[in-house]
This record gives structure tokens, C-alpha cells and sequence, in this order.
């Protein structure tokens, strides 16, 4: 069933909704400008060619042939004025008129003739089957264009003796009409339903290039995470199986040659790689867990709640302050939370030297802001960007030292993408201040039909 942007009228063979038939419009507009234009360049050269028939049939040929002259001249000047951008927009109206005028002048020059002797009325047949035929005229343009000239041939032919003679022909003008204005108003109709068709597979090719578009995406995400488990995930591996030789060879030796501090330190070493790799596996896990949620926007979140979390969060040995406060938003709940238990771990366990933390929450619109300021040791930019760079930008994963590569800014950076924010720094002479954003999805939300009736 179609819906009411889609629907067609019965009467004039174009789209119920405004907006459906400006889309229309807007769609065909190149390809009937040219059609038209090819048209009428066909119609204005046979016009003008029938001048040596009239030198032939008519009576006193000279006055056709002026009527006939003038016509083309005029009709050649209002072709003309489609070089304007702003009359090409209604070249529908002025090719209907140019028709008009040519159909016009056959039933003049039929009134300067003494009979109906010659069959002018051919010429209006004529006219017609090649405005239907050759042009795209709307359907309201062909009913100008069919109906007036009937109707003048109509007077003229009636006001001549041959009364039996003048029914016959106008009857013939009348068939044809007809024949002309249905296959116009048949085109027009396909024409319109082969554009919803056209819409349909737009949509559909759209749907799956953003399939395409994800799927590209998530091979992206995959191969970053493999490479992600290849270079930080294999070192711990190896140094657990490493170790784990040392115990078992000073557990299994004889007792003279037992060493229990190397056993005791094989096993803290142990301990050490096997934390490592669960801290990289969890944060490999939850940033891609962001990745699942990133469609889903439509949660109630409450960022002051979250943030009253992150100075619970964060160790004792770090004073936190707090400023501000904002109502509840709809976002990912998930990708906030997770924001800000990575701030915390980043605190916990990444900076150098801070003891004091500034936390400062307002919101402006739609984006909800939280300011951080810490006084520890500041951090370069460019070390910036790269601790949060996405990993499927990252080139290379063995620039970063040690057995585990720093996720936490990077999960922040990813869950404020996630939320339709970002995550700034700046350095600053004693610190750094950080600047995390969020979008409130409220105002994207659909509203039912129902309810809006």
C-alpha cells in the first residue's frame, strides 16, 4: 500500500505531496529540458518547411506564409529566453506556449481560406502527435496545448458553410486530442512510479553501502585487535612460560642447590605478566565493547551522577574537588560510565606527581562538558594524541615500551566519540587540563505519529 508522499492523483497524474512532486520535478528536470529542447527544434524546422505547401494550397499565400513567418520568429525568441537560468526553470510553461502559438497560427491561416477545401485540420493532428511523442510536456501543459487549439479550430471551421465538413474534421481533432492526452497522462503516471522505484533502490543502495561501510569498519576494528593481542598480549605470555621454567627447575633440584629467592622472584615476575595480560585482554574487551553500543543513544544518563562516581573512584592519595551540575541526558549510559572509570584508572596508575584534581561540570545546548585540571606533571601533546589515538590508526604497536600498551585516555577518547562528543587537552606550565564531552540525543528522538496527530 503507498503511502501518502507516494500517492498519485487520479485527475492530474501527479504526486498528492508537494515535497514528493518538487523531488520529482527536480529528477527529471535535465532530461526533459534536453527532450524538450530537441522537440521543439524538430517542430520549428517542419513549421517552417510547410511554407512552400502554402505556396501551393492556399489561396492568396502570401498572408500564410506571413502568419507562418511570424510565428516561427516569435517562437524562436521565447526558445530562446530558456538560455536564462531563471526562465529554464519553467521551460514546461514556455514550450507549451510555443505549441500553442504553432497550432495558433494553422487555424489563422485556416480562417483566411475561403473553404475547408485543404485539410488544415491534419496539421493540428499533426502537432498533437508530435507533442505527445517527441516532448515531455506536463499533463496540464498538454491540455493547453490540445484544448485551445481545438477550441479555435472549432469557431473557425463552424463559421464556414461547410457545417457537415466541419464536424467531420473537428470530430478527427477531437479523437486525436484525446489519443495525444491519454498516452501524456499514461507517461506521466509511469514516469512518477518509476522514480519511486528509482527512490526505493537509492535507499536500498545506501542501506548497503553503510552495511559495506560497517562491515569494512569492523574488519578494521578486528585486524587492530589481533594486532593489539599479537604485539602486548604474546610478551606477557612468554615471560609467564619463561618464569614458570625457573620455579619449576629450583623447585625440582636437589636441596644443596635449591635457590628459594629465585623462586620467590620467578613468581613475582609471574604475577606481574599475568596482571598485564588481563589489564590489556579487559581493555581490549571493553573497547570494543564500545563499538556494540554506538548505535544505541537513546539511554537516561545522569553525568553528575557519573562524575560524583569518579572522585569515589579515584585513590585516596589524590584530593578531588567538584563543581557543577547538569540534568539527566539521553546518551549511551555504558560509553559514560565507561568514560569515567577509565579517567579513574588513568589516575590511579598513569600520571606523575598529581595530588590535587579540579573537576568542573556544565552543559551548554545540547553538549554536556566536563572540565578536568590536575597539577601533575604535564603531559606533551603529542604524547597526548597518540595515547588516544583510535587503534585502527595506529601504524605501528611496537612504539610503545614495555608489555602493555596505555588504553585508558584512548577508552575515554573512544566512549566520548561513542557519545557524539570528543576528548581535548591541553598542557598547561604546572599541569594539564582535559576536556570531555557529551551530546545529549534527546532532540533526535522520533516522536510517534500518533502522537503528533
Amino acid at each position: 500500500m503507498l503511502s501518502e508522499t507516494d500517492k498519485i492523483s487520479l485527475l492530474s497524474s501527479r504526486f498528492a505531496s508537494k515535497k514528493s512532486e518538487a523531488a520529482f520535478q527536480a529528477h527529471i528536470f535535465k532530461r526533459n529540458i534536453k527532450v524538450n529542447a530537441w522537440g521543439i527544434g524538430i517542430g520549428l524546422s517542419v513549421f517552417i518547411l510547410y511554407i512552400f505547401s502554402d505556396f501551393i494550397d492556399t489561396v492568396n499565400p502570401s498572408r500564410p506564409v506571413i502568419v507562418r513567418l511570424i510565428t516561427f520568429v516569435l517562437s524562436a525568441l521565447l526558445f530562446s529566453t530558456l538560455l536564462s537560468p531563471r526562465i529554464r526553470k519553467h521551460h514546461d510553461l514556455v514550450i507549451a506556449v510555443i505549441v500553442l502559438l504553432m497550432c495558433s497560427s494553422l487555424n489563422v491561416i485556416l480562417w483566411l481560406q475561403p473553404s475547408l477545401d485543404n485539410t488544415w485540420y491534419l496539421g493540428l493532428i499533426q502537432s498533437y502527435i508530435m507533442a505527445a511523442v517527441l516532448l515531455r510536456l506536463s499533463f496540464h501543459s498538454m491540455c493547453l496545448v490540445v484544448g485551445a487549439p481545438f477550441v479555435q479550430f472549432v469557431i473557425v471551421a463552424g463559421s464556414m458553410s461547410e457545417q457537415q465538413a466541419a464536424l467531420l474534421q473537428s470530430t478527427n481533432v477531437a479523437l486525436v486530442g484525446v489519443i495525444a492526452l491519454l498516452g501524456v497522462y499514461l507517461m506521466q503516471r509511469y514516469q512518477r512510479v518509476d522514480f519511486l522505484k528509482t527512490q526505493t533502490i537509492s535507499e536500498q543502495n545506501i542501506q548497503l553501502n553503510a552495511l559495506l561501510k560497517d562491515a569494512r569498519r569492523d574488519n578494521q576494528r578486528k585486524v587492530a585487535a589481533l594486532n593489539m593481542l599479537v604485539h602486548f598480549v604474546k610478551t606477557p605470555l612468554h615471560q609467564i612460560s619463561g618464569f614458570s621454567d625457573i620455579v619449576m627447575d629450583s623447585l625440582a633440584s636437589d636441596n644443596d642447590q635449591h635457590d628459594p629467592e629465585a623462586g620467590v622472584e620467578s613468581a613475582r615476575y609471574i604475577k606481574e605478566a599475568t596482571a598485564n595480560l588481563a589489564s590489556s585482554v579487559n581493555s581490549l574487551l571493553i573497547y570494543h565493547r564500545l563499538d556494540e553500543v554506538e548505535s544505541r543513544k537513546e539511554e537516561p544518563a545522569s553525568v553528575t551522577s557519573a562524575i560524583a562516581d569518579l572522585g569515589e573512584l579515584i585513590e585516596a592519595g589524590i584530593k578531588v574537588t567538584t563543581e557543577g551540575s547538569t540534568g539527566e541526558i539521553r546518551t549511551s549510559e555504558y560509553a559514560v560510565k565507561t568514560a569515567i572509570q577509565s579517567l579513574a584508572d588513568y589516575y590511579n596508575t598513569g600520571p606523575v606527581g598529581v595530588s590535587k584534581l579540579m573537576l568542573t561540570l556544565q552543559q551548554q545546548d545540547d553538549i554536556v562538558s566536563l572540565m578536568l585540571r590536575d597539577d601533575g606533571q604535564p603531559k606533551p601533546s603529542q604524547q597526548f594524541v597518540e595515547e588516544t589515538k583510535p587503534l585502527t590508526k595506529i601504524e605501528n604497536y611496537l612504539t610503545s615500551q614495555g608489555s602493555d600498551m596505555p588504553m585508558a585516555l584512548r577508552i575515554v577518547a573512544r566512549a566520548s566519540e561513542v557519545c557524539g562528543g570528543e576528548f581535548l587537552h591541553e598542557e598547561l606550565p604546572d599541569g594539564n587540563a582535559f576536556t570531555l564531552t557529551f551530546r545529549d540525543f534527546s532532540s533526535q528522538m522520533i516522536v510517534p505519529t500518533s502522537v503528533v496527530a
